[in-house]
């Protein structure tokens, strides 16, 4: 997963749920379903630190829900260069946020 090499690269991340937030996160036992959901979650929910909001990634729980959550982005171009610089802010407000976050506990105050 390459997550913040796509962020930097101006993509709109992708998020299936169900898939379970990697093998880094929970061992060597891959998450699949329900538990996985509420794991890949978990593994995310530091990152509404960042403006309060989840990302503005493209996220459902399971695959059977891609096919609504992106046909307003198939059918909209407009839609997609909003959502995408709307990740861009995002991204940028991370960074700071993060690298801000590092420095207070590396250094304190």
């Amino acid at each position: 997963n390459r997550l913040y090499e796509q962020l930097e690269g101006g993509c709109v991340p992708l998020v299936v749920e169900a898939f379970g937030p990697g093998e880094a996160e929970v061992g060597t036992t891959l998450l699949e379903g329900d538990e996985a959901v509420q794991v890949t979650r978990a593994a995310f929910a530091p990152l509404r630190n960042v403006t309060g909001e989840p990302p503005p990634w493209v996220t459902v729980a399971y695959t059977g829900e891609l096919p609504d959550a992106l046909a307003p982005l198939v059918a909209d171009g407009r839609a997609r260069d909003e959502l995408q610089r709307r990740n861009l802010r995002w991204w940028s407000a991370a960074k700071a946020h993060f690298a801000t976050a590092f420095r207070d506990a590396a250094c304190p105050a």
